[in-house]
């Protein structure tokens, strides 16, 4: 689970090496954008569904390996008050 909250750090620091540069970059803008308004978004995983590796290669010493995960997950958004107003269910069909 990753929380990002407030006064604390964000999390994009365990996120920068895991993520190619356009996939990063909206992630660290959601997350500034959360953090500049006070809020925190909590994902928590309920079920892993599948891991798909979509593709792989090898550049000198380096792998690149981009992996797809369905999962069904619960999402709050919550502001500094820690008052919960939005809430997602993401539930995938049968896989």
């Amino acid at each position: 689970m990753l929380a990002i909250r407030p006064g604390r750090s964000t999390g994009k620091a365990q996120l920068r090496p895991l993520l190619s540069d356009e996939v990063y970059k909206p992630f660290s803008d959601a997350i500034d954008e959360r953090v500049a308004a006070g809020e925190t978004l909590e994902t928590r995983v309920l079920q892993l569904k599948s891991i798909d590796i979509v593709e792989a290669g090898l550049a000198g010493r380096m792998a690149r390996v981009t992996v797809k995960f369905v999962t069904d997950q619960v999402n709050a958004l919550r502001d500094m008050a820690v008052r919960t107003y939005q809430i997602g269910v993401v539930l995938q069909p049968g896989h």
